[in-house]
């Protein structure tokens, strides 16, 4: 079935209407972190990395918002790469079970001593990682996983390190 464009829209009109039936904005691109998954494999086996750690984790509706994402999707695959690098490898996901908000509540749980190196560390990476679905030099600050991002940000009441290509109200205020 069609699924409206969802660009342009605000974060609250990503209704249930706006989902495939897994749960999925119509951004899902099929097999997409499968084949991230194999592409670091091959990485870290080049480099002698004894793991790979994926971001994956579940939509704001507490479900898993692409397949591939899912534990039963990821499991088989975390077999094969254990098995295919003779156990030198493994894919690691340790927040599958989370949603973004709640990896930023993880990180501000962290003892005030600790966080504070750590926190500007993690703002920087999570500043490097992707989820723009656009393309670009930065992200578009429009697409579903984009408006998912900021919400993210916006819910735990923290600054947003990434670049956006447009920005909103929130941004400039």
């Amino acid at each position: 079935s069609s699924i409206p464009i969802t660009k342009g829209k605000e974060y609250s009109e990503f209704t249930d209407d706006c989902r495939d039936d897994m749960g999925a904005v119509n951004t899902s691109v099929p097999f997409r972190n499968i084949l991230f998954s194999v592409v670091a494999t091959i990485k870290a086996h080049e480099l002698g990395c004894q793991y790979v750690s994926l971001a994956v984790h579940k939509g704001d509706n507490n479900a898993f918002a692409y397949p591939d994402c899912s534990p039963e999707a990821l499991a088989p695959l975390a077999e094969a790469v254990c098995h295919a690098s003779n156990g030198l490898i493994e894919l690691i996901a340790p927040f599958i079970e989370m949603q973004k908000y709640e990896i930023i509540q993880m990180i501000q749980s962290i003892d005030e001593n600790v966080r504070s190196g750590l926190y500007k560390k993690w703002l920087e990476i999570i500043a490097l990682s992707w989820s723009c679905y656009d393309g670009g030099e930065v992200h578009c600050g429009e697409c579903a996983t984009c408006l998912e991002r900021r919400q993210a940000f916006a819910r735990m009441h923290i600054p947003d390190p990434t670049t956006y290509a447009k920005s909103t109200p929130a941004d400039v205020g």
